[in-house]
């Protein structure tokens, strides 16, 4: 059985061991814990209160990571739809009632939106186009 010189070895030993077994947010302790229990790493941590304390941080830390790259993956793709609306508003080929299999073709610029994205992007700024072509 392994020793660990201090208590941050030993938390960061059973957070290892948590993260080998692949223990998700959703997981419960108690189906957690026939997963875990034979591995030599469970008993770093000396009473049931301080691993189950530790499995608790681990499973907000990896919530905490899921949430974060949730809004990381957001606002990349509220960039690339406002780039690409962009492009789209300034590109003189486009015109008023062209349908997307017309218009993306034409476009100057490839981009990495799903293709319901492009084509929601694509009816937007067909309809605006159109607003502002019956106002002139």
């Amino acid at each position: 059985m392994p020793t660990y010189q201090t208590k941050e070895e030993a938390t960061d030993a059973f957070k290892a061991l948590l993260a080998e077994k692949k223990i998700s947010e959703d997981d419960h302790w108690n189906t957690t814990l026939s997963k875990i229990i034979s591995d030599p790493r469970y008993r770093a941590l000396k009473t049931l209160s301080e691993r189950k304390k530790v499995f608790k941080q681990y499973k907000e830390e990896i919530g905490e990571k899921i949430l974060n790259g949730r809004y990381e993956k957001r606002a990349k793709d509220k960039k690339l739809r406002s780039d690409f609306n962009a492009m789209l508003e300034e590109c003189s080929e486009i015109k008023c009632g062209m349908g997307y299999h017309n218009i993306l073709p034409t476009s100057r610029m490839t981009i990495a939106l799903r293709p319901s994205k492009t084509r929601s992007c694509v009816r937007n700024c067909a309809t605006v186009s159109s607003r502002t072509w019956r106002t002139e």
